[in-house]
This record gives structure tokens, C-alpha cells and sequence, in this order.
């Protein structure tokens, strides 16, 4: 599966006990050898990405979500010259940690440092499936006055052509911007 040759993306199943059967791989994530970030190819991934969320209010910050996010959330940040600041999966010795979960994996939790209100953000990861996650740090972080301003992926991830991430973040008043929709059910063996 391409998207112009740029951004190339693969359905694999996994090994680990994590809920979830299938993995979305991409070059924009560099999730292997043959699927390894080609810096050219990542900045254009970048500007495909700026474009496609059409930000009209710059944001204080970018938020990427580790691991998969952190390649093309850097991207993004240089491309619009906006501060990053990642949310890891290793909790660290810092003040103000906010804290939500990754229902679907082994290790599920995320912590973010340093928010503060009125705090404005677009939230960035490589792909949304059913949209737990990001929920989950949206409301956790409007639980401390942080500002939403938009919610991207590279790829949405579609059961059956609908997307259930798509659809919970219409819930919380949030369009999802996405490079590549994703049919997982046409894939999985």
C-alpha cells in the first residue's frame, strides 16, 4: 500500500500479548529495515500532513505520542517551526504529570509534563484505530485547561469502512485529520 510512493504502509499481525491482532507499519514511523525514514521522504510526509490540518490558530505546542508518533510529530514541528513536547511511556521525575491510557497495549500508559492552562495543542500520533487514546488524552488534558486546537494522524484505521476513532472524537467535538485511511478488515487474513 502506497500513497504516491512517499508514505508506505503495511498491515502485520503481532506476537506480543497486546488486545489488538495487527499492526499498521509505515516509513513515516520507521517500524523497519524495509520500512526505514528516508528524511526527504518524512519532510514530505510533513507538508502533505501541514496542509492537510489547515491550522488556522497556531498552537504553543506540538504533543507527539510515543513511540510511532515521535518521527512525524518532530516532522511536523520543523515544518511549522512549533515547539514538541512528547508523551513517553516511561514516567519520569518531573512535576505536573498528567496520565491516560493505551487501552490496547502491554505497557498503556502515557505521561505528559508540563501543561498548563489555556496551554494550546494539536495532539499527533501515526495512526488512530479506535480512538481510545487520543479520547483519553484529550480528556485528560482539557481536565487541565489545555486547548485542543486539532488531532492528526498518517493513518486512520477503518473495521469495515467506518472509523471508531473518527467517530469518539466527533464525540469530544474533534475532527480527525488523516493522511491515509486504512481498511484493516480487507487486510487481515
Amino acid at each position: 500500500m502506497n500513497n504516491n510512493n512517499v508514505l508506505r504502509v503495511e498491515l502485520v499481525g503481532r506476537r506480543n500479548v497486546d488486545k489488538r491482532s495487527y499492526k499498521v507499519l509505515m516509513n513515516a514511523s520507521g517500524d523497519s529495515r524495509k520500512l526505514a525514514i528516508v528524511p526527504k521522504d518524512l519532510q514530505t510526509i510533513a507538508k502533505r500532513f501541514a496542509a492537510r490540518l489547515q491550522i488556522s490558530t497556531r498552537p504553543d505546542y506540538i504533543i507527539g505520542f510515543a513511540p510511532g508518533g515521535i518521527p512525524i510529530a518532530v516532522a511536523l514541528a520543523y515544518e511549522l517551526n512549533t515547539p514538541l513536547i512528547i508523551a513517553y511511556k516511561c514516567r519520569l521525575d518531573l512535576p505536573d504529570e498528567i496520565t491516560w491510557s493505551e487501552p490496547h497495549c502491554l505497557f498503556n500508559t502515557f505521561y505528559f509534563y508540563g501543561a498548563y492552562s489555556g496551554m494550546s495543542v494539536i495532539l499527533v500520533d501515526d495512526e488512530v484505530d479506535n480512538g481510545y487514546t487520543l479520547c483519553n488524552a484529550i480528556r485528560e488534558l482539557r481536565e487541565h485547561k489545555v486547548q485542543i486546537l486539532d488531532v492528526g494522524c498518517i493513518v486512520e484505521v477503518l473495521h469495515g469502512s467506518h472509523s471508531m476513532g473518527r467517530t469518539k472524537l466527533l464525540g469530544l467535538n474533534l475532527h480527525l485529520k488523516s493522511l491515509l485511511r486504512l481498511d484493516v478488515d480487507k487486510y487481515k487474513k
